[in-house]
């Protein structure tokens, strides 16, 4: 797959993701922005979660605290001409709606500008792990502090 088709087939799946939650009113504030070949996707409840596609192939995310302190970028994907790019769409999918079910943990973290990445591992390459509490459960202090990997 070429690079602007992947792209292409990237944005739609976010919006495709977007989609169903505003169908599911489970996060209605959404910003979608697609202009000079990147897109830009932004979920807004008590901070911004929000998710790139550069013209590069790349796609990131990253959190904005309400009072508008970012946190760093992190890397979902970096395109490769010679990756299954199909496989790693159906992986970023699959990703996107496991992650949909920490959404209330990560809004918690965007009020404080706290990186709820640092607890998550959300890229392409490793297994979706994460130490923030699914919507609805609690997780005690020092279970946050070990790795999301283990």
């Amino acid at each position: 797959m070429k690079k602007m088709e992947f792209m292409r087939e990237a944005a739609k799946v976010l919006m495709d993701f977007f989609s169903e939650l505003y169908i599911e009113k489970s996060c209605p504030l959404q910003t979608i922005s697609l202009k000079r070949q990147q897109g830009s996707f932004k979920l807004r409840n008590a901070g911004t979660l929000s998710f790139y596609i550069y013209k590069t192939g790349s796609i990131s995310c990253n959190t904005i605290s309400i009072i508008n302190e970012r946190t760093k970028y992190h890397t979902y994907y970096v395109y490769q001409a010679d990756d299954n790019h199909q496989k790693v769409l159906e992986k970023f999918a699959q990703d996107l709606r496991t992650l949909k079910d920490y959404f209330d943990d990560v809004f918690l973290f965007t009020i404080d500008g706290a990186d709820p990445f640092e607890f998550t591992v959300f890229e392409y390459e490793k297994p979706f792990a994460t130490k923030l509490c699914k919507n609805g459960d609690d997780l005690e202090e020092d279970e946050r502090n070990e790795d999301p990997t283990t």
